[in-house]
């Protein structure tokens, strides 16, 4: 049976091989897959060199899949802002807004870890997603990106660290979840309390989840490095959708 399995996720993978990148008319680098399901899962990329991440842990999703690829800010906008302009975030939102002209969809997912896991928070509460799913995600965008470690991203503002550009991207997901108090949004969080994004990032969110009244399902794993959350998410996408 297993090797069965194998076969089939071997041929859909190589099928798979003929979906292109694509660019729409609003410089939007996306790959579709058109499973002609009235179901949509927009996934976000992470920071680093896989352009579009989980495209195999949905290869056999029945649900129509739009890959959309952080293509500015050398790959670490955060969908939002290059060179302190917003916009990646202008882009961006029109683009989804024209997907969802293109066809009437009952339900949207939103998928990410990392920054990607950011960005489906900050556009699947934008766009009323059913659901959520986030891995490992940045929550105070601010002082992540004003850390030694990830100065170099701080670029996006277009300035050197400052107290009010680190407020103002530390406020971009709050103010997103504060617009969607008490709405039937439900949020799947992913996260290890063995590294740093959950003292630094994860307790913050939640406790804005909560304040706003938003459901949230919290899978917590302990793995003790940042960059081992895509096999444990992996599989929550996988069981999940």
């Amino acid at each position: 049976m297993f090797n069965i399995k194998q076969k089939i996720r071997h041929f859909l993978i190589k099928a798979d091989v003929a979906l292109q990148e694509k660019i729409s008319c609003e410089g939007v680098r996306y790959i579709f897959r058109n499973r002609h399901s009235d179901e949509l899962v927009i996934i976000f990329s992470a920071i680093g060199n896989v352009s579009y991440n989980y495209r195999r842990a949905l290869i056999k999703s029945h649900r129509d899949q739009l890959f959309i690829k952080d293509a500015w800010a050398k790959g670490v906008s955060y969908y939002l802002y290059e060179e302190g302009r917003p916009y990646p975030q202008e882009k961006t939102s029109k683009f989804i807004e024209k997907w969802l002209k293109k066809k009437k969809y009952s339900k949207i997912h939103t998928v990410g870890s990392s920054k990607g896991g950011f960005a489906a928070l900050f556009y699947g509460f934008k766009y009323k997603a059913t659901n959520i799913y986030a891995g490992a995600c940045q929550y105070n965008l601010g002082d992540y990106l004003a850390t030694l470690e990830h100065k170099e991203y701080y670029h996006v503002t277009g300035n050197a660290v400052n107290d009010k550009d680190t407020l103002m991207l530390n406020r971009a997901l709050a103010s997103m979840i504060e617009q969607n108090r008490d709405a039937p949004i439900h949020v799947h969080l992913l996260y290890s309390t063995e590294e740093h994004t959950y003292r630094d990032h994860i307790i913050d969110l939640i406790d804005k989840l909560d304040e706003c009244n938003i459901a949230h399902t919290d899978h917590v794993e302990d793995f003790p490095e940042h960059s081992m959350v895509g096999g444990p998410f992996k599989h929550l996408l996988m069981d999940s959708l």
